[in-house]
């Protein structure tokens, strides 16, 4: 007798809803009913089988153990079908894919790739192998193709890069384009290159952001040719870098880039000798933003550059060494209209008049001296700040007492780190700064609050508070600020739990609603004051990271209490991470005293990160 021929189950996976297979669609409301319907049948008969194989041993059980398997892969399928990312409308999908690109850099990272259009593996290829859903929406995804990095060591590695961009281009469709050209010698052919770079060059109408680094002399500076009386509408962005290695430029940029309507940011990264030829007849009057990243240059230079740029709003000069002729003294240079200026060296600031100055930041490496002009701008300055970002140094200098400060609303004061910050100081001479209408404060030196008043301030963030005993002392410097009404703290260091002490909660710190903590040592006399509701009582947010030790006890039943007791008051989530992170982990979950701990944990109250 022949065997009967197989019939598909209704649980088979390849037998019900295979167009579901190869895409994320969301079932439509008559389908999503028939798979309902096939899942609660397939629910049944498992629990049938399971049923049956308790009471069945030998060849019958091994039958049914097949079958329950069939069953659950089914179940597992066919529930994916309903689940909740396949009703992400496709709008939805479109902004996701757009903020992964976001996340993906144009210029190498430390640790991490560039965005590479020449490799399937990465964004925005790797979008639409997921399913033929996603690639439908990345491919009708214009900006998702917007961003080209031309790079040798990516072409190299591509089988067909002059397709690949190709297609890029086009399913880029009338988007801006930002554009990266950083050819390197890395053996890749000359007539390839040029063909890559005629390819761009043949949509340089939607150029947006552009930046030319160096390279091959014949590879990128053949683009330039070709752009000779090619109009750049949307050009709003220009950096070009040369490395101080590179023969010097004799090229006219002018010829290039004067038909740039648009261009308002440039970025000058290069050596002395090329900046002449650089800043020869490019649009300057039309620029709001500068970026000087060049190595050495004399003061005239730069003052003759921002001379041509009267429109600046943001002007940053960074990674560079000045040199001064004592001779002639340059001409102050008036920015009207200049908001913000980052420096390295300070002593620009004596030839620079900008009344309508906002915020001033000082990037590292700091100088050693930062001189008596420091912050002073000029003399006939009349600005009035509203943000300072101002780093510490090791000597002892009344900046904040000046009169353009004392309108300032956001002060972050950072402290160098590594070695060259290892214990520099801010040091105040008879400088006793208030600032009535400071809001938000970032100090990287808890000293800094010896020396101001700030009755105005809401949100205030202390770092690089170490274990000293001194530590805590300076921190009490806090009675300072007893006319503020603080909402927001934020402490670093690790000794943050321990300057908080219960009376400094009780007294000065009631009005908090969001406390963070982070890298501090476990303070148990701290941890049994918050369990006390009149401490904090309108705390609505709490978050400790604490650094432990094996070889310290701490109080579990004291924490466990206070997670309760904020989780059952405020009702508002407490998140408590850890470094060793599994062995705190471990003893609040199998300890009995964590009980309290779990049952938050389980009600989603409360987190470990």
């Amino acid at each position: 007798m022949m065997k009967p021929p197989w019939q598909p189950r209704p649980w088979h996976v390849a037998h019900s809803f295979r167009s579901f297979l190869r895409s994320n669609r969301y079932p439509l409301d008559s389908e999503l009913t028939a798979i309902k319907n096939v899942i609660g049948n397939a629910q049944s008969q498992l629990e049938l089988i399971q049923n049956l194989r308790n009471g069945i041993i030998g060849g019958e059980a091994e039958e049914l153990r097949k079958e329950e398997a069939d069953i659950e892969a089914f179940l597992v399928i066919h529930k994916g079908f309903i689940s909740a990312i396949r009703r992400i409308p496709r709008e939805i999908l479109c902004e996701i894919f757009c903020h992964i690109l976001d996340m993906c850099s144009t210029v190498a990272p430390r640790n991490g790739e560039a965005l590479n259009i020449f490799s399937h593996r990465q964004c925005p290829w790797v979008l639409g192998r997921v399913c033929s859903e996603w690639r439908l929406v990345s491919i009708g995804l214009p900006p998702l193709w917007s961003r080209v990095n031309l790079q040798g060591h990516m072409i190299l590695l591509s089988r067909d890069p002059e397709k690949m961009l190709t297609t890029c281009l086009e399913r880029s469709g009338k988007h801006s384009l930002e554009i990266v050209i950083a050819l390197q010698d890395y053996g890749m052919s000359r007539r390839r290159c040029k063909t890559l770079l005629q390819l761009l060059s043949s949509q340089s109408q939607r150029w947006e952001s552009l930046t030319l680094s160096d390279g091959p002399r014949s590879c990128i500076w053949s683009i330039m040719g070709r752009l000779k009386d090619t109009q750049l509408p949307l050009l709003r962005e220009l950096r070009l870098s040369v490395s101080p290695g590179m023969p010097t430029l004799n090229i006219r940029l002018s010829t290039y880039f004067r038909n740039c309507p648009r261009l308002k940011t440039i970025m000058l990264s290069d050596s002395e000798q090329s900046i002449s030829y650089i800043l020869n007849d490019l649009p300057c009057s039309q620029l709001t933003c500068l970026k000087w990243n060049v190595l050495t240059w004399d003061v005239p230079t730069l003052l003759g550059a921002l001379r041509r740029m009267p429109n600046l709003v943001d002007f940053r000069c960074s990674n560079g060494a000045s040199r001064y002729s004592h001779d002639n003294k340059p001409l102050p240079v008036s920015l009207r209209h200049l908001r913000k200026i980052s420096l390295t060296d300070l002593a620009i600031l004596d030839h620079i008049d900008a009344p309508a100055l906002q915020c001033i930041e000082v990037l590292y490496p700091l100088p050693l001296q930062p001189g008596r002009t420091f912050f002073e701008l000029s003399g006939n300055s009349s600005c009035r700040m509203e943000e300072a970002r101002v780093p510490s140094f090791s000597i002892h200098t009344p900046i904040l007492s000046l009169p353009k400060f004392r309108d300032i609303e956001a002060l972050t004061h950072t402290r160098p780190s590594g070695s060259s910050g290892i214990n520099r100081r801010i040091g105040f001479t008879e400088a006793h700064a208030t600032f009535p209408r400071l809001r938000k404060m970032n100090a990287g030196d808890h000293e800094i609050l010896r020396w101001i008043s700030v009755p105005a301030l809401e949100d205030l963030q202390i770092n690089n508070l170490d274990s000293r005993p001194a530590a805590s002392i300076s921190f009490l410097a806090l009675h300072e600020l007893s006319s503020c009404v603080l909402t927001r703290l934020t402490l670093q260091g690790m000794a943050a739990l321990h300057v908080l002490t219960p009376a400094l909660l009780v007294r000065d710190l009631a009005s908090l609603v969001e406390l963070r903590v982070y890298e501090a040592r476990y303070n148990e006399d701290l941890v049994q004051s918050l369990t006390v509701p009149a401490a904090l009582p309108v705390l609505q947010q709490l978050v400790i990271s604490l650094m432990i030790s094996p070889h310290h006890r701490y109080d579990l039943p004291a924490l466990a209490a206070m997670i309760e007791c904020r989780w059952n008051i405020s009702h508002q989530p407490v998140t408590i991470s850890f470094s060793p992170r599994d062995y705190l982990y471990q003893s609040i979950l199998h300890d009995e005293d964590g009980a309290l701990v779990r049952r938050a944990m389980e009600a989603g109250k409360l987190s470990f990160s």
